[in-house]
């Protein structure tokens, strides 16, 4: 029986493939279709459930009339036969068929034009009138009982045997979260310009294939929130209602909940039935039936607020076809399929054209690659570099006297510099998308708050390297949530302050040499010095006698659980935000800092690599060791002029470089190197540049430049003060790459102490 429903489920998935290429005038690509019909009649009984074969009859008999002309062969009948094969899928998958299959594939079959005899279909030689007493037929065909939803939620949540519907599911997570981020966007512009026809309709379109592709994938818990929510946003279009806050808040909850399904999804792909949860997406449903029964009379105060986020009552259902609560849902009017979808962009339909086709005239053609085959293919261009360099160095090939080998080495250097900028590029996206992600965080936030703040980005299109997108985002949200409610005061009080009643936060990134920056700057009231001191001596952070500069002081606020809020909010207040945000800076090898005045406001100033993969560096010898430092930061090099050499208060040494008298660091004192030079007059000064700072790094030789890919050095030593990471030389050596901010910390000598030390 197993292997009947498997060779029927074969035929139908085959179905809909075909059914999404056929277009008006394709006798042949109909003709395929009638083939599979008719394979699917000839599996004889038992294989087919006795209704199905009906439907399939049907289903034939609308083909043949298509291909006889008496039958118009558009692109709505195709998107109707269409429909018509989803809910085959579906009665095949449960292996049950109920009277709604039934009510559904006759309202969509006769919408082609196409008449069943006396409006009836016959299972099993009965004769059971559509629109009446709802009749179950199990796979046997021995039975008939009325639908439960405990049998449902019995059924197995998800059946994907077929790979090719893993690869569909797969596309269609990627791209429904790029429509509900497409989504949020639009809305939250659409709330400055309620009147942008253009935005709204900029809105609809990701609704409107959503809708259909997952009625097509027969997730119809998802399809019918889109569906209800597109119904919703189409009136808006229409002029029957008007786009006001309520439905703006609607849109945005219904975006969020759908988000969530979708990773419901995509965890149930991943990890099984296990994974399986259920919704309810009735109050969401209700609430738009209600406004649209409405139109324009009630704006509603209570919408958004009592929509809830999930639920697991009787009522909830759940997102994953085949034999869940789901599949038997109704939906009036028919699910458009993927068939719609991709005829849509051919036909350029006015109501809905296609997104990317704006897209194209100004981005040009691109695919979508798999981030692990990015990785894969830089990695790759890595081991290239360590492979030229080793190559180049070895002590053979320095002998031969060849010039055509020499302008061929050159000419291999040439293009692995390029492949390697190449692959880099690939790495890069802009930062649009993270910030695009928090104006919707400042809109909730400045709500609970009871204050009125607008974001300013600048800079969205920096470039960032694609692995660090994700692990910036949570330091962002920790960011800009601490400028909104410890920033910007409430409007009375800013207005008593003379500033507008509404606040600014700036969120902007630019690049700066060998670093990428990102600023969130607000004109608040500031870090109150004063209460960072006095709660830093309460928990012993510092002691009373230290001479801490108020910048010093300021930055204290990163360690773990430290927080000066009065009271806690939903918001914050708990002091589990800025150390984290301290935390995943340095694990991208940045650094984070804070710039305060009091009375004007905040700026925390992120500063992050180029890059997490190649960079271009100076080698230097310190003893027997080999240190790598970033090109990007040095200024210059020389052989020291004792006349030029000072030490200030007997304590620190420094060298008087271009009229500045920069503060040298021994490095064979940091790493503890006993073979190395000694005296400052027979070794060479490297002037390296770090966020304005000048030091000047003892080595005992240059040994070259060279394109370094940087490796991690492991669990166990990654907390070396002073060391980035590591990398294999031309000579097979490890050497490690230097940290400049870490190392001139340490050299300096300042060190705040950890709350878990004392």
């Amino acid at each position: 029986m197993a292997e009947g429903k498997r060779a029927v489920s074969v035929i139908l998935d085959d179905m809909a493939l075909k059914i999404m290429l056929v277009e008006p005038g394709n006798l042949i690509g109909v003709g395929e279709l009638l083939a599979c019909a008719e394979e699917l009649l000839s599996l004889g009984e038992g294989r087919v459930l006795a209704a199905l074969e009906k439907m399939v009859e049907v289903f034939k008999s609308a083909l043949e009339q298509v291909i006889m002309n008496s039958l118009p062969d558009t692109a709505e009948n195709f998107d109707a036969l269409a429909q018509c094969i989803v809910c085959m899928q579906e009665v095949s998958r449960r292996g049950v068929v109920t009277e709604q299959d039934f009510d559904r594939f006759s309202q969509v079959i006769t919408a082609t034009g196409f008449v069943l005899a006396d409006n009836t279909l016959i299972i099993q030689g009965q004769s059971n009138s559509i629109g009446g007493e709802q009749t179950v037929n199990t796979e046997e065909g021995n039975s008939t009982s009325p639908t439960s939803k405990a049998e449902d939620k019995s059924s197995p949540v998800v059946n994907l045997d077929f790979l090719q519907d893993k690869e569909l599911l797969g596309g269609f997570i990627e791209e429904a979260f790029d429509h509900l981020e497409s989504i949020e966007v639009n809305v939250l512009e659409l709330e400055q310009r309620p009147d942008d026809q253009e935005i709204i309709n900029n809105i609809f379109r990701p609704f409107h294939t959503i809708k259909g592709v997952s009625g097509f994938l027969n997730l119809t818990i998802i399809n019918k929130l889109a569906h209800t929510t597109e119904n919703l946003l189409d009136d808006v279009r229409n002029g029957v209602r008007p786009m006001d806050s309520t439905v703006i808040d609607i849109v945005l909850n219904v975006g969020d909940q759908l988000r969530e399904m979708v990773e419901n999804v995509k965890a149930v792909l991943e990890n099984g039935p296990g994974e399986y949860k259920e919704f309810d997406i009735n109050p969401f449903t209700q609430r738009i039936d209600a406004l649209r029964t409405l139109g324009g009379e009630g704006s509603g105060e209570q919408g958004a607020e009592s929509l809830p986020a999930t639920s697991s009552g009787s009522d909830a259902v759940s997102i994953v076809p085949d034999d869940s609560p789901l599949a038997p849902e109704r939906v009036d009017p028919p699910v458009q399929p993927v068939a719609k979808e991709i005829r849509t962009s051919q036909q350029k339909d006015e109501n809905t054209p296609v997104e990317t086709e704006k897209k194209s005239s100004k981005m040009g053609v691109s695919i979508k690659v798999d981030v692990e085959k990015l990785d894969g293919l830089v990695n790759a261009v890595g081991e290239l570099v360590i492979m030229q360099a080793m190559v180049r160095q070895n002590p053979l090939i320095g002998k031969i006297s060849d010039p055509k080998l020499t302008k061929d080495f050159s000419q291999l250097s040439r293009i692995t510099t390029e492949l390697q900028k190449t692959a880099m590029a690939m790495r890069m996206v802009p930062i649009r998308q993270t910030f695009q992600k928090m104006t919707r965080l400042v809109r909730d936030l400045s709500r609970k708050s009871g204050k009125m703040v607008d974001l300013v980005m600048v800079g969205e299109d920096t470039e960032i390297d694609r692995n660090m997108v994700d692990s910036i985002y949570d330091p962002l949200v920790h960011m800009i949530r601490n400028s909104v409610d410890h920033g910007v005061q409430l409007p009375d009080e800013r207005k008593k302050n003379g500033k507008p009643s509404t606040g600014t936060v700036k969120l902007s990134a630019y690049q700066k040499g060998g670093n990428i920056v990102i600023e969130i700057e607000d004109d608040g009231s500031g870090l109150n010095s004063d209460k960072i001191r006095k709660k830093a001596l309460e928990r012993r952070l510092i002691r009373s006698e230290e001479n801490i500069l108020d910048s010093e002081v300021n930055n204290l606020i990163f360690l773990p659980g430290f927080s000066t809020a009065d009271k806690i909010t939903d918001v914050s207040g708990r002091g589990v935000g800025m150390d984290v945000v301290k935390k995943a800076v340095e694990k991208l090898r940045g650094k984070v800092e804070v710039i305060s005045q009091p009375g004007q406001g905040s700026q925390f100033v992120i500063r992050l690599p180029l890059t997490l993969a190649i960079i271009d560096g100076i080698v230097v010898r310190v003893g027997t060791e080999r240190y790598i430092i970033p090109t990007i930061a040095i200024q210059e090099s020389m052989r020291p002029d004792s006349s030029k050499y000072n030490t200030v208060h007997g304590r620190g040494e420094t060298l008087k470089v271009r009229d500045h008298l920069v503060p040298v660091i021994r490095l064979f004192e940091l790493f503890g190197i006993k073979e190395a030079n000694k005296d400052l007059n027979d070794s060479i000064v490297v002037v390296i540049e770090n966020e304005g700072r000048l030091r000047a790094l003892m080595v005992d030789e240059l040994l070259g430049k060279q394109e370094v890919v940087i490796k991690s050095l492991g669990g166990y030593l990654k907390d070396i003060p002073g060391v980035a990471g590591g990398t294999i030389l031309g000579d097979g050596r490890v050497g490690l790459i230097l940290d400049l901010a870490g190392l001139i910390a340490v050299s300096d000598g300042f060190k705040v102490r950890d709350v878990e030390s004392e």
